[in-house]
């Protein structure tokens, strides 16, 4: 086994529009930290893994395939090399969705966007170094992720960790320079509020940036686990109102130095471990078709429209900017859906499966909530597992059955803003966690 890790920033110049709130329609008017394009590279003689984390809100398929394939002219041949492309998710970076009703993209800054992921990736593959071990750790965060669908429903309090120590310092934590720290939680990067208009990763800066300290030589790498029901701390809806009250950078610092200690906890406290020599790499992946409720006529679009249309006139009025402007863009979303020349019935999904070390990882394109941890976790068998949502697509929210009976936003409300024409039909959630138990099972026979 042999790995690396590098960096690049990705910060976009002031002034594009951002992502993540409907009820924030000024562009960027600052930056409050770095945004970065983060790679763990990772290759076991045979195959190559490599890991980028972007600090953005999603990767949808077109983005994810320009990096992609940038990455792998740059890296070149002699190993069959597998980029994961994932987004931290964070709700204070650029608009970048193209197929989406989350800002207009600046396909200029989506071109050096694709080059500087790229590069990171090439840069991570090209820096391996033999590994001596692959430590995995986990602790247990008790107080910052929240249920924001259901005050008494689950949350996933896991906080994994996987550092690949280099072979010539597996031994000791000082002087064994930069190695890869892939950490995995889950909790959507919306500490800071739609009155927000300055880049930032949210409270992972501040997770990263405790890690980084506390563990010398360390690149901290964070990817987003199953989060589409957990935030820090309020509803879907307090959102998409504009209500900021108690969402401020100070909150981010606070949020993001509790997981922080988490990190370093897992990190320092390991689980599993597994001597480089002996590590190998297996993978699997497949392309699914997730299915949509059936699509409504033009006229009904149109109707639709006419009603947001006064909807945000009436928000507007009552000064409910917020909700004023999320039915301004359900409204053009509905004008879009009426006039295209095709609508699709089908969402296609990238899921991966792969292991490093003693660790699973599975991948999914979209926001899943907790219950797809939990039943993937199962299938695991007591093996740690990685779960990397928002990766390799941007598929939204596919909620299960169950879920879909409660209702709410990430049900009825945010295909809208994903620009699908109708939600998921309960056939979808199981089609996807068939699919990654089936690639799990692969990897682990």
């Amino acid at each position: 086994m042999r790995s690396a890790t590098a960096k690049i920033a990705i910060t976009p110049p002031v002034g594009l529009a951002m992502s993540g709130f409907a009820a924030r329609t000024e562009p960027s008017t600052g930056k409050l930290d770095e945004l970065w394009a983060r790679a763990a590279s990772f290759s076991d003689g045979r195959k190559r893994v490599v890991i980028v984390a972007l600090d953005i809100i999603g990767v949808d398929d077109m983005l994810a395939r320009r990096i992609k394939d940038e990455a792998a002219i740059k890296i070149g041949g002699g190993l069959k090399t597998h980029v994961i492309v994932s987004a931290t998710h964070t709700h204070a970076g650029p608009a970048v969705l193209s197929q989406s009703m989350l800002g207009a993209v600046d396909k200029s800054y989506v071109t050096l966007l694709v080059k500087k992921a790229s590069d990171a990736c090439a840069m991570a593959a090209g820096a391996e170094v033999p590994t001596g071990r692959i430590d995995i750790g986990m602790s247990v965060s008790k107080s910052v992720g929240a249920n924001r669908r259901t005050p008494d429903g689950p949350v996933d309090r896991r906080l994994y960790t996987l550092t690949a120590l280099p072979k010539r310092a597996e031994d000791g934590i000082e002087d064994r320079g930069d190695f890869p720290v892939v950490l995995n939680y889950a909790c959507h990067g919306v500490a800071l509020g739609p009155q927000n208009t300055k880049y930032s990763s949210d409270y992972i800066h501040f997770t990263r940036t405790a890690l980084e300290r506390a563990i010398p030589g360390s690149c901290a790498v964070f990817t987003q686990s199953a989060s589409g029901d957990i935030n820090t701390g309020h509803s879907a809806q307090a959102s998409i109102a504009g209500q900021s009250l108690g969402r401020t950078y100070a909150d981010a610092e606070r949020l993001g130095l509790v997981l922080g200690d988490d990190a370093i906890e897992a990190v320092r406290s390991t689980i599993l471990s597994e001597e480089g020599a002996s590590s190998a790499i297996r993978f699997a992946e497949d392309v699914i078709a997730l299915p949509l409720k059936p699509a409504s006529a033009k006229g009904e679009y149109l109707q639709m429209a006419a009603m947001y249309d006064e909807l945000a006139r009436s928000q507007g009025d009552k000064s409910g900017l917020g909700l004023a402007r999320a039915d301004r863009t359900r409204a053009e979303w509905a004008r879009l859906m009426a006039f295209a020349k095709q609508l699709p019935d089908t969402v296609e999904a990238h899921i991966s499966a792969f292991s490093i070390g003693p660790a699973l990882f599975v991948t999914f394109p979209g926001e899943a909530l907790t219950e797809y941890a939990v039943a993937l976790r199962q299938e695991a068998e007591g093996r740690p597992l990685f779960v990397l949502t928002c990766t390799d697509g941007a598929a939204g929210y596919v909620p299960s059955a169950g879920e879909i009976i409660k209702g709410g936003y990430e049900v009825a409300d945010s295909y809208h803003f994903y620009g699908m024409p109708a939600p998921y039909s309960e056939a979808a959630y199981d089609i996807a966690l068939r699919k990654a138990k089936q690639l799990i099972a692969s990897i682990t026979r």
